[in-house]
């Protein structure tokens, strides 16, 4: 994995990748799962809707997007939909964040 160009990343790895400004986090899980438990800074966007709504959130395809579900595999989906779209700086947190 690059980091310069994206991939997976460990939980660890994202959190010192979201003190950076230029980070934009998103969490992929339902809205109720969101209200539950999500990761401060982080703009839910779940991935029913994710390919629809998601231009609405990141503004450029160069901006650095860390996705992350419960699990991994959500966010993963949601990766491969945002490079599929061209977004080119796109991590996903590997093992996801549960609580």
């Amino acid at each position: 994995m690059n980091r310069n160009t994206g991939g997976n990343i460990s939980l660890l790895e994202a959190m010192g990748m979201i003190d950076q400004r230029n980070v934009i986090l998103i969490d992929v899980k339902s809205r109720e799962e969101y209200a539950k438990f999500h990761l401060r800074k982080s703009i839910n966007v779940p991935i029913e809707n994710f390919k629809d709504s998601v231009h609405k959130v990141i503004k450029g395809k160069n901006k650095k997007i860390i996705l992350y579900c419960s699990s991994g595999i959500r966010s993963m989906a949601a990766y491969e939909m945002l490079k599929d779209m061209g977004y080119r700086y796109v991590y996903n947190i590997y093992e996801g964040v549960n609580k």
